[in-house]
């Protein structure tokens, strides 16, 4: 159980402090806006996950629940 802990917390640091840390070292942040690197990662990999094949329009609308 404590592994299953340990993966989750890993995870909650990268779908949003590291992402949200590397949004603008990495170029894809350059001035502040409501689309934050955390909002994207997530909004990619849960819209994935969900159909491997998602269109743009299916990540556009994706990325308003983040």
């Amino acid at each position: 159980m404590n592994s299953l802990i340990s993966l989750a917390q890993k995870l909650r640091d990268v779908f949003n402090r590291f992402a949200d840390e590397q949004g603008k070292p990495s170029g894809f942040i350059k001035r502040s806006r409501k689309l934050t690197g955390s909002a994207f990662v997530k909004m990619l990999v849960f819209s994935w996950l969900n159909k491997s094949g998602a269109t743009l329009e299916n990540l556009a609308s994706a990325g308003k629940k983040y």
